[in-house]
């Protein structure tokens, strides 16, 4: 029978399926198989994460990065692979994609009263606080405890980057 040209495959290793969190470690393995004889095997990451091309004489590849924090929405990690054979038959360029979660905390801060300012006794306070995510924040919650005791929570918009909101 006709030489076959060779085949790519994917085996995700971390995490095993599914999403990469922001900040995490994936790893994913890139093999080749053919009827006769692998030649070489070409594998390369980009996207959330660039990994250069890695070249093996066939043998397995495993593709290995860090995402970084700040990835947000629609950031993905794209694992290329390429087999070629003895025959110099080609696999193409195929490709794995790999969505990325949201792994990385919110920052928050209490922008006003600034810390030890004094405050009247029986006036409102006026609490001003700010905080980011790369995937959004969507809710504020605010405890106080000492002369005042109180819980509030605001309900923000959830868009990506820097939000704020005033409680009293």
């Amino acid at each position: 029978s006709a030489n076959q040209p060779p085949s790519v495959a994917f085996t995700q290793l971390a995490p095993p399926s599914g999403a990469v969190p922001s900040g995490s470690a994936f790893s994913v393995r890139v093999s080749g198989t053919d009827d006769l004889s692998l030649a070489s095997l070409k594998a390369a990451a980009s996207g959330a994460v660039n990994v250069p091309l890695v070249t093996s004489n066939g043998a397995a590849i495993t593709i290995a990065a860090t995402v970084p924090a700040g990835a947000g929405p629609g950031a993905s990690v794209v694992v290329f692979g390429e087999a070629i054979d003895g025959n110099g038959q080609s696999s193409g360029e195929q490709n794995l994609v790999i969505p990325v979660s949201d792994g990385t905390p919110p920052t928050v801060s209490i922008v006003a009263p600034a810390g030890g300012a004094v405050v009247a006794a029986g006036e409102p306070l006026a609490i001003e606080v700010a905080g980011a995510d790369n995937f959004g924040v969507v809710r504020f919650e605010l405890e106080a405890e000492g002369a005042v005791t109180a819980t509030q929570s605001q309900v923000v918009a959830g868009t990506p980057g820097a939000a704020g909101t005033n409680f009293s």
